[in-house]
């Protein structure tokens, strides 16, 4: 995992350096770029996770935890966070690959 989150940099500046020479070629390096640039994030969650001992494990260990409030403006939206829950932990994970 954390080799995949490396290998970032040098994709990060491949893809600068093409962009300087070429505009059209810089379009689908940006696109590629974006792409590996979602499964890094994901892959630094799944790292995440991985640390805490497992999303079974992480549940086990919020089970019975008050939820926590948003900080502004998030709260306006979401009034509270319970991570303990299934399903909104759920929802957090799908957020993190449709936010990638």
């Amino acid at each position: 995992m954390v080799i995949r989150i490396m290998v970032m940099v040098p994709l990060y500046a491949i893809s600068s350096l093409i962009s300087l020479f070429s505009l059209e070629a810089a379009f689908f390096i940006d696109a590629v770029r974006d792409i590996y640039e979602a499964f890094v994030i994901y892959c630094f969650f799944d790292l995440l996770l991985q640390y805490l001992g497992g999303e079974r494990s992480l549940m086990i260990s919020l089970h019975g935890r008050s939820p926590k409030y948003p900080v502004f403006p998030g709260n306006l939206f979401w009034p509270e966070v319970d991570v303990s829950d299934p399903y909104t932990f759920l929802f957090l994970k799908r957020g993190i690959i449709r936010k990638s």
